[in-house]
C-alpha cells in the first residue's frame, strides 16, 4: 500500500445538486482522504452551496466543458495521490481503498465499470467502449487488459500527472482518453481494476440517448486517431 502519501479527490459538477453532498459525505467517511475539491462547472442549481455545506473545497470553472472542469480540478491539487470522480454518485468511495492497493505499483489506475454485478452501462456503451479500448491497445502495442476506456474514476500519483497534465487539453468528455493515452505516451504504467457503478442520482448531462453516446464515441475515436498519428 502507498503509504504516508496525501489523498486529494477531484469532482467535476454540473448541476448535481440531488447527488453531491451524498458524494462528499461518503468520501469524508474513508477518512483517508485529506482534500475535497468541488469543480462548480457553470451549475445553475445549488450545486455549490450544497457541496460547500458538505465540507468541500469548490472552485469556479466557468467555461462549459467536462474535461475543462477536471483540468482545472488537477491542476488546483498538491497532494501525492489524486483521484478523480463523479458528482453524480455514480461511484462507490470505497472502492478508492482498492486504488490505494495498486498505486505503490502503477501511476494510473483505472476503475472498470463494465464487469461485475453493479450496475452497467447500456449494452451498446459496453461494446463502444470494448472497441475503443482495444484500439489503444493494438495502435501502442500494449497488453493492458481495457475494456473501459471511458470511466472516469481514477487515480493518479502527482508526479505523473506533472509530467502530463500540459499535454492535456480537450475541454469535452474524451478528456477521458487523452489522460490515459498521454500516461502510456509517457512510458508510464497503468492498471484497470473493477468499481461498482451505481444508479445515478439526477440526470445525465452526456449520454442522454443513444445518439448522444455515438457521438461521444466518435469524439473518442478520432482522438486516439489524432494522438497516435498526428
Amino acid at each position: 500500500m502507498y503509504k504516508n502519501k496525501s489523498v486529494s479527490v477531484v469532482i467535476p459538477a454540473y448541476n448535481e445538486e440531488q447527488a453531491i453532498k451524498h458524494v462528499v459525505t461518503d468520501l469524508k467517511k474513508l477518512k483517508i482522504i485529506d482534500e475535497i475539491i468541488v469543480i462548480n462547472n457553470c451549475s445553475t442549481d445549488s450545486t455549490k452551496k450544497i457541496a460547500l455545506k458538505a465540507g468541500a473545497k469548490v472552485i469556479d470553472e466557468n467555461k462549459q466543458g467536462f474535461g475543462r472542469a477536471c483540468i482545472t480540478g488537477l491542476k488546483n491539487v498538491k497532494s501525492d495521490l489524486i483521484v478523480l470522480t463523479e458528482g453524480d454518485h455514480t461511484f462507490d468511495a470505497k472502492d478508492i481503498l482498492l486504488f490505494v492497493k495498486y498505486i505503490d505499483r502503477y501511476d494510473l489506475v483505472l476503475g472498470n465499470r463494465m464487469i461485475g454485478k453493479s450496475v452497467r452501462p447500456k449494452g451498446y456503451i459496453r461494446f463502444g467502449n470494448y472497441l475503443l479500448s482495444k484500439l489503444i491497445e493494438i495502435l501502442w502495442n500494449k497488453k493492458l487488459g481495457l475494456t473501459d476506456v471511458g470511466c472516469t474514476y481514477r487515480m493518479i500519483r502527482k508526479t505523473s500527472l506533472d509530467k502530463i497534465i500540459s499535454k492535456i487539453s480537450v475541454s469535452g468528455p474524451h478528456f477521458t482518453p487523452e489522460s490515459t493515452i498521454e500516461i502510456l505516451k509517457a512510458g508510464m504504467k497503468i492498471k484497470q481494476i473493477p468499481v461498482k457503478n451505481l444508479a445515478r442520482k439526477g440526470y445525465s448531462k452526456l449520454s442522454k440517448t443513444w445518439f448522444d453516446s455515438i457521438k461521444i464515441g466518435i469524439l473518442y475515436f478520432g482522438l486516439i486517431l489524432r494522438k497516435k498519428f498526428f
